[in-house]
């Protein structure tokens, strides 16, 4: 997250449509993966997405490492949790993320595209991966999801719908590094859903302090990338800011627990005296039940769709130590030994000494299956 001071003019406030708290998950506990965790020597960092794959019991991390520590890359790893106390990390594999033509990818700056990998995904049913970059504006190039295998191989590229092509002028389109955050399967892997971290240019300003905004959740077809539908999500305003200081609220990541009901992290940062900042993320669930299909509108400003309707489940600040950091990826994770679902997040520490890579671990509040989660944690 690179927050960006607020010189745009203020938009009509939104109404998010929240509803009572849900019953709250556990927290399980939190562990720092170390820096020098990789059994490569590359320094672990820049933490911005998980996955678990449940039919083999890896897990998936990757950095937005825009190779200037070490190559773009994600990692294989193996992460142990406890009833009754925090995670266990470890890092199996480091796995190089590749161009077609073979090479990794360079750092910004050199005229070809650089990598900037925000949440990785498994393919379900085959050996790959799936994985989002906000893209490289600085190099020309705009957001993409990509598919790799699991040696980082380059495997093809899911087409966009043009409205998230890259705007020179910046006036249509996604904007530099609040693009493609968030991604999420569902149907056996027939359906690909991905979000953005702030509006398009064409659909309004980025949050104020006292204003939220409205960003676009979007259901392809997988691998076609056809567009299916999209949605209005509401995200909060970022609250208060002394004067001056850069700040931000966006959405890190979404994870779909079925076709209408999504979780959603909403991540705000405010820069601190010392230069650092300060996060308060929060989970959300959220409902598309009566929400408008927005694919067709080509700018959210003046409109007033009909919006998905959120419930706040977990605020990250209510932890006391350690402080919870940039959370920026989630997966949901296997089931405990009462039978419990459980709930992993991880963080980006930006690669700064101030912060920390962090895998917390929750207990949601039911032992069903994804349709009892949305049923005990998101609005009906």
């Amino acid at each position: 997250m690179k927050p960006h001071i607020f010189l745009l003019p203020l938009w009509a406030a939104l109404v998010s449509g929240a509803t009572a708290d849900p019953p709250a998950p556990r927290l399980l506990g939190v562990v720092t993966i170390p820096t020098d965790a990789a059994p490569d020597g590359l320094p672990v960092g820049g933490v911005s997405g998980v996955d678990y794959d449940s039919s083999t019991g890896s897990w998936f991390l990757v950095s937005d490492d825009k190779s200037e520590y070490g190559p773009a890359r994600f990692w294989i790893a193996r992460i142990a949790l406890s009833p009754n106390g925090p995670p266990s990390v470890d890092l199996l594999q480091t796995i190089p993320m590749r161009r077609p033509d073979g090479a990794t990818f360079p750092p910004a700056g050199t005229g070809a595209e650089a990598s900037d990998s925000e949440s990785i995904r498994k393919v379900p049913g085959k050996s790959q991966v799936i994985w989002s970059t906000e893209g490289d504006d600085r190099d020309g190039f705009g957001p993409a999801l990509t598919l790799a295998d699991m040696s980082g191989r380059f495997l093809g590229r899911i087409t966009l719908p043009p409205m998230f092509d890259r705007d020179p002028v910046r006036r249509t389109g996604p904007r530099p590094n609040l693009s493609i955050e968030g991604v999420s399967f569902l149907g056996g892997g027939r359906d690909l859903w991905f979000s953005l971290e702030a509006p398009l240019f064409q659909d309004g300003p980025v949050a104020s302090p006292e204003h939220g905004v409205l960003i676009r959740l979007t259901h392809l077809a997988f691998p076609s990338g056809r567009m299916i539908a999209q949605y209005a999500y509401p995200v909060e305003p970022i609250g208060p800011v002394p004067p001056g200081r850069l700040a931000d609220n966006g959405v890190s990541e979404i994870l779909m627990l079925d076709d209408r009901h999504v979780l959603v992290i909403e991540r705000s940062g405010v820069q601190q005296p010392n230069g650092d900042f300060a996060f308060r993320p929060r989970l959300y669930c959220a409902s598309l039940n009566g929400a408008d299909d927005i694919s067709g509108m080509t700018s959210l400003m003046g409109r007033a769709p009909r919006t998905a309707r959120k419930r706040l489940v977990y605020d990250f600040t209510t932890v006391g130590q350690p402080r919870i950091d940039n959370v920026e990826g989630m997966t949901l994770g296997p089931r405990l030994p009462d039978g419990k679902r459980s709930l992993v997040f991880v963080t980006d520490n930006d690669f700064s000494p101030r912060r920390a890579s962090q895998v917390i671990a929750l207990e949601l509040p039911t032992k069903g299956d994804n349709a009892a989660v949305a049923r005990t944690l998101c609005p009906r």
